[in-house]
């Protein structure tokens, strides 16, 4: 099952594969949706945590052996240009996959052209990683190894995207967690809770960490990538990050 994170209610993929998860819901009157605010849940910290109140929901309500998190206006697809459903990853191709041995499905890296560790701005900022870092540190010394290696790429897996097992998924969200709910102790309230852009800190810091999670765990992980497709944007849009994403990659190959 493949659950489609929204913070309204919108329309989305809805079928045997696609299931529609109202995140955030805690404050939320509605009952015709399946909510995040249901049995064990981190709901009212959507503010701050933005699609991981889903992750959440998911890793601790959901028994499926094969699960999966998207967003109501980002899909994995097998056409970058298309907003057509029919390039959806579907449950023949989620199949086919995972009888190949791939366990974790993925988005297709975002490649820049200065060092991870260079291109902190806003959310997160380097201050923040830096607080990220001491946090890895403390709990998962064994990980700085991968969070530096990290740091000095030039690619990302962005925006929380993910299929995999569910026993990966459980390993993957008991280190997340555990890192981010620390991090919250940690992290002054007054340099994120009144900036609207910074309020959604720590999914922003967790896209960060997903990819230092697989670094570490490397070994055990075959991936597979797809494009990953906005609903929002025109093909005139997509052209443009494409050919941006392809000369940032070129260079990254050759540098």
């Amino acid at each position: 099952m493949i659950y489609v994170v929204m913070h309204k209610i919108v329309e989305s993929m809805n079928d045997d594969l696609y299931k529609p998860l109202l995140v955030g819901s805690y404050d939320k009157k509605t009952s015709n949706i399946l909510r995040d605010d249901q049995g064990e849940n981190i709901s009212n910290l959507n503010e701050n945590f933005c699609e991981l109140t889903g992750l959440y929901w998911i890793w601790k309500n959901c028994n499926e052996d094969i699960v999966g998190l998207c967003h109501y206006r980002r899909y994995l697809s097998k056409n970058f240009f298309s907003n057509n459903k029919k390039f959806y990853i579907n449950k023949k191709d989620i199949e086919v996959d995972f009888k190949n041995g791939i366990n974790m499905i993925l988005p297709k890296k975002n490649f820049y052209k200065k060092k991870i560790k260079d291109s902190y701005n806003v959310a997160p900022n380097k201050q923040d990683m830096k607080l990220t870092e001491n946090v890895i540190k403390d709990l998962y010394p064994e990980y700085l190894k991968a969070y530096e290696k990290y740091e000095n790429s030039k690619y990302s897996y962005l925006c929380n995207v993910i299929v995999c097992k569910k026993e990966l998924l459980n390993e993957y969200c008991e280190w997340l967690f555990n890192i981010l709910f620390e991090l919250q102790k940690r992290m002054p309230l007054e340099s994120y809770i009144n900036d609207d852009y910074r309020k959604r800190m720590f999914g922003f810091i967790s896209e960060r960490l997903l990819n230092v999670w697989i670094i570490y765990n490397s070994n055990k992980l075959k991936i597979k990538e797809y494009y990953l497709i906005n609903t929002d944007f025109s093909v005139i849009d997509k052209v443009k990050y494409f050919l941006k994403q392809l000369i940032k990659k070129l260079f990254y190959k050759i540098l």
